[in-house]
């Protein structure tokens, strides 16, 4: 499911949270490197169960911005009362 909403979710007790391995904060390593790669005309892609959050590949900016627009387009034509969608719909 892909879903507009980008809270973190967490799974425990309220006084021993886990992270769930989905979710989270991108470091800041990950979004300088995007900085770096976006003046290259390129975008840093980000995987949410990397420790260091890259994938270690780049996409067109022009691409990624295409790209984007068309999941943010599906959410908000098909999407639920939430803003989530199947990735199969998306696709």
């Amino acid at each position: 499911m892909v879903n507009k909403l980008t809270h973190p979710e967490e799974v425990g007790s309220s006084k021993n949270r886990v992270r769930a391995p989905h979710s989270g904060t991108v470091p800041e390593d990950a979004w300088r490197a995007d900085a770096e790669a976006r003046k290259r005309g390129r975008v840093e892609i980000f995987n949410a169960i990397k420790s260091d959050g890259m994938d270690h590949w780049t996409m067109d900016v022009r691409q990624y911005e295409s790209m984007r627009n068309h999941i943010l387009n599906m959410i908000d034509d098909s999407g639920d009362a939430e803003g989530t969608i199947t990735v199969k719909e998306v696709v």
